[in-house]
């Protein structure tokens, strides 16, 4: 892909934001390898231009921390999103930092942790009840209590919270 700048545009804003959808892409693809090069890359971009706020590569953390978790690299993973979740709070870009958040949810979930996991989905939805803006944020809390939820068998929460979710795969699964 060539893109040309006759008129002086930002070259590396053009490839960064390139970038950041390709990396996602290939992520969603299951091409964590290829996605995770992609992501660092744009992260260089990011740091060497001094992006930040709506610029910010919260998008390349992400697909930074899922490949590392598909790539059996847990800790770097979990650090990852200790980076995104906190670096999203600063800019109260809740969506990043709700992601995050649940990552680590559902990882003490997985450890079997799930009083502690289930306290990080209590806290997102305080969280979400304190923002001065209407929002559909309770789609993050619920996602990652309907995995907590199965893990541990609770039908009767687990239909309460697919019947309030959008048709998602994790909701079909």
């Amino acid at each position: 892909m060539s893109i040309s700048f006759k008129d002086g545009g930002n070259k590396d804003q053009t490839l960064y934001l390139c970038n950041s959808y390709s990396a996602m892409l290939l992520a969603a693809k299951g091409e964590h390898r290829k996605a995770l090069d992609l992501a660092n890359k744009n992260l260089k971009i990011a740091e060497l231009n001094k992006y930040k706020g709506v610029l910010a590569p919260f998008d390349s953390l992400y697909v930074r921390a899922i490949s590392q978790m598909a790539m059996a690299a847990p800790k770097e993973a979990l650090q990852t999103f200790a980076t995104l979740k906190s670096e999203s709070l600063e800019y109260s870009q809740w969506p990043w930092h709700l992601v995050a958040d649940g990552n680590f949810a559902r990882d003490l979930a997985i450890n079997n942790k799930l009083s502690e996991a289930l306290t990080i989905i209590r806290e997102e939805r305080e969280l979400i009840a304190s923002l001065q803006l209407q929002n559909n944020l309770s789609f993050f809390p619920d996602s990652s209590e309907l995995f907590i939820r199965y893990l541990i068998k609770d039908i009767e929460r687990i239909e309460t919270l697919v019947n309030r979710l959008p048709n998602t795969i994790l909701v079909q699964q």
